[in-house]
């Protein structure tokens, strides 16, 4: 098998992920558009946004070679959604 075939293949994968998680994300924007479950949609899509950024960093930018470089990423990541979700709870739904 060459070289570039098993590099693929995870990447592959990842990328079926992301598109899992991609369709997740849509849902979680459906659950958002209601007003009972507005809070859970938000919050699914800032979960599955950071699983993907995750995925992304680990991956594609090969950051699984430097863990702290991927750590550092994803908590920035993290407190970003953070605030933008904590900023869009205090809006009221329309």
């Amino acid at each position: 098998m060459p070289h570039g075939a098993i590099r693929e293949r995870p990447l592959l994968l990842t990328w079926a992920v992301l598109m899992a998680l991609s369709a997740l994300g849509a849902f979680g924007a459906w659950l958002a558009d209601g007003g009972t479950l507005r809070l859970a949609g938000l919050g699914a899509i800032a979960l599955f946004t950071l699983f993907k950024a995750r995925l992304i960093l680990a991956n594609y930018l090969e950051l699984s070679r430097a863990p702290g470089w991927l750590a550092g990423f994803s908590v920035a990541i993290f407190l970003l959604l953070a605030m933008i979700f904590c900023l869009i709870a205090l809006v009221p739904a329309p």
